[in-house]
């Protein structure tokens, strides 16, 4: 008996002499996997201890509403700061939130040394086009490889070789809304994808030219022109007079489709919370890894076409440079001839490059237009004062009873324009955050020390932007941030649609003008990592708005699809990008 008890002491002795240790290791690796907040910045002190941080909250909002970026945006106000930090990437440092323009300005325009271009864009990306300049750290590697584009921005580019493109894929838009507004019979329908098939015809033409001739939205104009009577009744069955009428989608060219499976990949990828595991995932299926084969035989053939006019046409000067692939190749043999070396055309980066600057810019493009017709839809009295004033300025083409030439519209100076324009992008910004790296290891923001590595959001959206600053005490502010030029808006009226905040009147000839540092504006980014298509963007827009005002009035929809929600996609987009249009006869 006795023995028993000392045999089962002894086992209880060695059972607890493995499993302690083993509880201790466990224990210790709890800890260590526990969020580490940096010193000095808020944060929800339930995800601190918790292995998983944010992630569950983060995952909630993001199911209920569509956009997870409204989440991040949501912190500054619950903390009532304008730095906050969240654990939303599993067993990695913070992240932190910057929601104050002033801090946004400096850090980007005075302070790149310290902050430079995130990395976390090649942790959602990178795979899937690792040789963009996106990717790359500010320095000569990155410059050099930017200058590829850098005849894409230049007006004569964006007067000759884009607008006549950007017009063209319009007047298609039109023509496909003229009949979607006979079909409808009065109802409202879905824009979402004529958006994005307009802003894909304007960049797919003026970047491959006549070497590619197929287009998005001509096979939809054909299909639904080939409707018959029944096809027409069986668009408003079951559904309420206040639905949406979705029309069915032709079938585009191999190319555009897959343009669109890759859109829809990177959405995916920025969406997880592992977006390289999930891109080797998604990568070993046929449909993405076909499409992204496809995509980089595509591109490589219009590059060798270029190159090809380019030698036939040796002796023509520029007359061969009819699109933005022909630039590109042009600029690599002068940099070539430069470098003593030989010109390398068909080459990963070039390819990345070209298709980079198709799928960038028609993705946000088509954001744009839609929050555009939001905001206009939900102002009327915007709406018909910029009507009025285009028809002033294009008096013109007013009398003749026919729209705006491209030329026209190009040279047209219209302040309460370009003052939509702004407010469209200010409220309804396509990108959400702008992303920064700590590269040094005294980097501080608002006198708080950023540890080398951090990432830092900056929002384009809420606090000092579209919603009342959070006060800061001017001591902890950066002194570079002290000399902005950039006004403020009013806490009463900043997230208000109103436009007329950035007009100022001219005391000597008592006309408006338009005013670009009226008040705080990042959704285009600021610095040199700004947005390169800047000018190209607002370029589309400029002539995509005038023609849409011209040949529609925007009715107001149902309420229930009326909001100004948003979603989060490769860009942000309206929740419900619905038209309910008439069209207007001169």
């Amino acid at each position: 008996m006795l023995q028993r008890i000392n045999g089962q002491s002894h086992n209880g002795f060695l059972l607890a002499a493995i499993v302690g240790p083993v509880l201790y290791i466990l224990y210790s690796l709890y800890l260590r996997l526990l969020p580490k907040p940096i010193p000095g910045i808020p944060y929800n002190k339930n995800a601190a201890r918790s292995v998983l941080g944010d992630m569950l909250s983060l995952a909630k909002h993001a199911t209920a509403t569509g956009e997870p970026m409204d989440w991040f945006r949501q912190q500054a106000m619950k903390h009532n700061s304008p730095l906050c930090q969240v654990f939303v990437r599993p067993f990695a440092p913070p992240i932190v939130l910057l929601s104050d323009f002033r801090e946004v300005q400096n850090m980007m325009l005075s302070r790149n040394k310290e902050f430079d271009r995130s990395r976390i864009f090649r942790d959602i990306l990178g795979d899937a086009g690792p040789h963009h300049h996106i990717m790359k750290k500010t320095g000569p590697e990155w410059a050099n490889q930017r200058k590829l584009l850098n005849d894409l921005m230049t007006p004569r580019f964006m007067h000759t070789v884009a607008a006549p493109h950007i017009y063209a894929g319009v007047e298609s838009l039109i023509e496909l809304w003229e009949i979607k507004i006979e079909l409808a019979e009065g109802r409202p329908f879905d824009a979402d994808l004529d958006a994005y098939y307009l802003a894909l015809d304007a960049v797919v033409a003026f970047s491959y030219g006549a070497s590619y001739p197929h287009r998005a939205l001509l096979p939809q104009i054909d299909l639904l022109r080939s409707f018959q009577p029944k096809d027409s009744a069986r668009l408003h069955q079951g559904s309420t007079e206040d639905a949406a009428i979705r029309f069915p989608e032709a079938k585009v060219d191999r190319a555009l489709k897959d343009t669109l499976t890759m859109v829809k990949t990177a959405e995916v990828m920025q969406a997880s919370v592992v977006p390289r595991l999930t891109w080797w995932w998604l990568s070993k299926t046929p449909k993405i890894r076909n499409a992204w084969k496809a995509r980089d035989e595509f591109v490589a053939g219009q590059i060798q076409k270029a190159v090809e006019r380019m030698h036939s046409m040796n002796d023509a000067g520029d007359e061969w440079l009819g699109n933005a692939v022909d630039l590109i190749v042009s600029r690599e043999r002068e940099f070539a001839k430069k470098e003593d070396r030989i010109p390398q055309y068909v080459t990963q980066v070039i390819i990345e490059e070209v298709f980079g600057f198709t799928m960038a810019g028609h993705e946000s493009s088509s954001s744009t237009i839609l929050w555009a017709l939001k905001y206009i839809t939900s102002s009327p009295e915007v709406q018909e004062k910029l009507r009025i004033l285009l028809r002033r300025s294009h008096s013109a083409a007013f009398v003749e009873k026919r729209a705006p030439t491209v030329e026209e519209i190009i040279r047209a100076r219209i302040p309460y324009l370009d003052a939509v324009m702004d407010e469209v992008l200010r409220l309804g910004s396509p990108i959400p955050f702008l992303a920064r790296d700590a590269e040094t290891d005294d980097a501080e923001i608002l006198g708080v020390h950023i540890p080398k590595g951090t990432i830092v959001f900056a929002h384009t959206l809420g606090p000092s932007m579209t919603s009342p600053k959070i006060d800061i005490e001017d001591k902890l502010r950066h002194p570079a941030s002290e000399g902005s030029k950039t006004g403020e808006w009013s806490p009463e009226d900043v997230a208000i649609f109103r436009p007329e905040r950035w007009l100022t009147l001219n005391e000597t000839t008592q006309e408006e003008e338009y005013n670009p540092n009226a008040g705080p504006f990042l959704s285009f980014g600021l610095g040199q990592r700004g947005c390169f298509g800047r000018r190209l963007g607002l370029f589309e827009f400029r002539i995509s708005l005038t023609l849409l005002l011209w040949h529609f009035e925007f009715l107001p929809v149902p309420e229930a699809l009326s909001g100004l929600e948003a979603r989060d996609a490769l860009t942000r987009r309206p929740k419900h990008a619905v038209v309910k249009a008439r069209k207007l006869s001169y």
